[in-house]
């Protein structure tokens, strides 16, 4: 039996899950301190998945020329200087796809926030094989999709794009969708 252990961060805890990937049957779900996890997770042998929620991330695109990886990386921090809350140099950039017209996909997080993270799991005996941000894990309709989980709500705008909210923002975040985005909006509520 083949396991997954997804976890996301929670206040000062977290959230986890542990997913049997051959039936899709979640067999553990819980939410705590780190110790917590940990305990739960002993009897899973495989490295955990960290989910990040996408109020942390900043997803946006860059015109870089380059099709070098080592200049790319050096470019992008720079390219997507002025849309930065923090320096450039407090923060990890991720890399993604190039789109059709040549840009560039990138996350950006606060490097601070992210080792914190992983940090805390290391030490409950948690190794973390992948990082992934959750609002591009929403399913992706014709246009956009936007899941409410509770207080809050993920919004996916395209394969690489998107951003989290509290749920009292989703009337301001439609209102601010293009208009071929708000036609085709495919909403999800989570139970």
């Amino acid at each position: 039996m083949t396991e997954r252990l997804f976890v996301s961060p929670r206040g000062d805890g977290f959230a986890w899950l542990v997913l049997d990937n051959a039936t899709g049957i979640v067999r553990v779900r819980g939410e705590g301190t780190a110790d917590e996890l940990g305990q739960a997770a002993r009897g899973v042998q495989v490295p955990a998945i960290l989910v990040v929620p996408a109020e942390y991330v900043l997803l946006t695109r860059a015109s870089i020329p380059s099709r070098q990886q080592r200049q790319l990386l050096q470019a992008l921090p720079y390219a997507v200087e002025e849309q930065l809350a923090a320096d450039v140099e407090d923060c990890h950039f991720a890399v993604g796809p190039r789109a059709e017209d040549g840009s560039v996909s990138a996350a950006v997080i606060e490097t601070t926030l992210l080792a914190g993270w992983l940090e805390r799991l290391d030490a409950c005996g948690v190794s973390v094989e992948q990082a992934l941000i959750d609002v591009l894990q929403v399913p992706r309709v014709q246009g956009s999709t936007l899941l409410v989980d509770g207080d809050r709500c993920l919004v996916r705008t395209g394969p690489t794009a998107g951003f989290g909210i509290d749920t009292a923002l989703v009337p301001m975040a439609i209102a601010l969708l293009p208009e071929d985005q708000k036609s085709s909006l495919a909403i999800l509520v989570h139970p």
